[in-house]
């Protein structure tokens, strides 16, 4: 297996497997309400922790050398990455935090498309 691809699926595979934490502990934590649940602490945690799936997708996909899911891990990296220039735009500029957020989604997108499927890629 080329090395591209292995370091593309396992920093593909880290940020997945972080995003699916990160939106289910948001799930587990939120705030109690007599009236019912918090549908916008429903709907952000439930997005994020399915960002992450799609994301272990796309990782397994291009793992096994399917079109399907190196298009998938394109895609997914591709909106991570457009979230925090968002991100940054919206607070008012790039902080250490998002910046380093976006050079490591900026490499891992970079990764993924030199381990575009060829000819030798099923699926």
């Amino acid at each position: 297996m080329p090395i591209v691809r292995l370091v593309a699926v396992g920093l593909t595979l880290l940020i997945g497997l972080s995003g699916l934490a990160a939106g289910l502990e948001l799930l587990a934590n939120l705030p109690r309400s007599p009236s019912g649940p918090e549908w916008t602490g429903i709907a952000i945690g439930g997005g994020i922790a399915a960002y992450g799936i799609a994301t272990i997708v796309g990782a397994v996909g291009t793992w096994r050398r399917s079109r399907v899911g190196w298009w998938i891990a394109v895609g997914v990296i591709a909106v991570g990455l457009a979230a925090l220039v968002l991100a940054s735009r919206a607070g008012g500029g790039l902080d250490g935090l998002l910046l380093g957020g976006a050079l490591f989604w900026a490499t891992t997108l970079a990764l993924v498309l030199a381990a575009r499927p060829g000819d030798r890629f099923e699926g």
